[in-house]
């Protein structure tokens, strides 16, 4: 109740009691993680002459519910959680106990997709996150570009009731906060009446093909829990100081908190940054010694070392006691946190001598440098220069 009293003063709309357990219900019960805004966007409304929400995106997304159910379902039938338990299970051969692994870190993330695109459906059900597409919405954010939503939101009347004068109040607030949302002037919205539709970026929870096929564990990781790593980089990474090493950590620590106090939460939390320097490292350790592969083939070593990499944390995750993951850990060697230690310090070293140009050629076989460096002075004056990876991951 603090939360919506405190909400209330800074000029918004204080909600029904009703609307409060609502609210309160919805942020409980599914994944997505939404400001107060988008919550207050769902109970006013749109215009009474705006398109009205169509049932498709719901629809659509529904359809993949009973794909993940299935695949739990069958999948916990064969495979047993509790063999990771099993002394037995560490005497077993390498290759055994790594499929067995993957095994169950995939029936683990069906349940995962399950309970996230269910909690993105009960949102959308009820109209919550849904903006003009020509708003172009943010995961967690919501519109960024409030002068296109003001321009779409002025073709229609607004509603002529006893609560219009609090709606026009608290839009006039919600548009001056454009200050901060990033200019379009290069980018023209145009508005055209019959190409209105609305999306759901807004409480999207995850995006399974990232997850399942992103190269980078910066991006799967970006694809997990999408909302909430949006509020960790917003309100801790992006305000933290510091080398890269200690905000990641910093972040990571508090991100482990939102799932608990377990010592594991923070073992495998924190070691996710030796897997993006192991990443870093294959490309750093190519160039410098003059090594290539075929298009794609650092591409999928890094799939499958993420993949892997992930399966070996899950695995420790389930087990839930540090005790038992670290023994686990050790039955595997500990390869993730040794290959992630080893690329790191060979990036650390080896990338003195190597540029980001030459990174880039590594890790874009084939690619068109012509092109490139074309594309990268028309865009920023110069030849080429290194992209700049701002994320705690």
């Amino acid at each position: 109740m603090i939360f919506f009293h405190t909400a209330h003063f800074y000029g918004f709309s204080k909600p029904a009691p009703l609307t409060q357990m609502f609210h309160l219900f919805l942020t409980l019960k599914v994944s997505p993680y939404y400001t107060y805004r988008t919550f207050n966007d769902m109970l006013r409304g749109w215009p009474s002459k705006a398109p009205r929400l169509s049932s498709g995106p719901f629809l659509r997304r529904l359809q993949e519910v009973p794909f993940f159910a299935f695949l739990y379902l069958v999948g916990s039938y064969f495979i047993d959680f509790d063999v990771l338990r099993d002394p037995a299970f560490h005497k077993e051969s390498l290759h055994y106990r790594l499929v067995y692994i993957a095994a169950i870190f995939f029936v683990y993330r069906m349940r995962l997709y399950f309970a996230w695109v269910m909690g993105e459906c009960v949102c959308m059900s009820v109209g919550l996150g849904a903006y003009p597409a020509i708003s172009r919405p943010v995961v967690g954010d919501g519109p960024t570009d409030l002068e296109a939503l003001d321009r779409w939101m002025s073709q229609f009347e607004r509603e002529r009731d006893s609560g219009s004068n609090n709606n026009n109040e608290y839009y006039k607030n919600y548009v001056n906060t454009m200050k901060s949302s990033p200019s379009n002037n290069d980018d023209p919205v145009v508005i055209e009446s019959k190409s209105h539709f609305y999306n759901y970026a807004t409480i999207q929870a995850v995006s399974v093909w990232k997850c399942e096929f992103s190269s980078s564990i910066r991006e799967s990781f970006r694809a997990y829990n999408m909302t909430l790593y949006y509020w960790m980089d917003k309100y801790v990474y992006q305000r933290s100081v510091g080398p890269w090493i200690l905000r990641s950590s910093s972040t990571l620590l508090i991100n482990s908190l939102w799932y608990g106090i377990r010592p594991i939460y923070f073992g495998a939390h924190l070691t996710l940054p030796l897997i993006a320097l192991a990443e870093d490292g294959m490309a750093t350790v190519m160039a410098f010694f003059g090594f290539s592969l075929p298009p794609g083939g650092l591409t999928f070593i890094r799939w499958f070392f993420q993949m892997r990499s992930i399966d070996y944390l899950a695995a420790g995750w389930i087990l839930l006691s540090f005790q038992e993951a670290w023994k686990l850990w050790s039955s595997f060697g500990y390869f993730v946190q040794v290959i992630g230690v080893v690329l790191g310090l060979a990036h650390f070293t080896m990338g003195r001598f190597v540029s980001a140009f030459e990174r880039w050629t590594v890790e874009n076989p084939g690619a068109d440098v012509a092109e490139a460096t074309a594309r990268n002075l028309s865009t920023t004056g110069k030849a080429w220069e290194a992209p700049v990876i701002d994320t705690y991951v």
